[in-house]
């Protein structure tokens, strides 16, 4: 098994992956159903980032740079 987090990462992208989650759900039905127009967006994706997705991000940036440096990728 390939273990690219450690305990504390692990459970850090497993929060942050449960909000987002959730809220991408709930506004991706807004936007579908009109209830929140297009013209906002930007707003969400901002609101994303403030949730933590560029942190959770990171997360899988780090973990496929540290992949790839070890020749484990092909």
């Amino acid at each position: 098994a390939i273990v690219w987090a450690n305990e504390e990462d692990s459970l850090n992208i497993t929060n942050i992956k449960s909000v987002l989650e959730n809220y991408v759900a709930q506004q991706t039905a807004k936007f579908i159903t009109g209830a929140r127009p297009l013209d906002e967006f930007d707003a969400y994706l901002q609101e994303l980032d403030g949730m933590g997705f560029q942190q959770y991000l990171q997360h899988y940036v780090d973990a496929y740079a540290v992949y790839t440096a070890n020749g484990t990728a092909k």
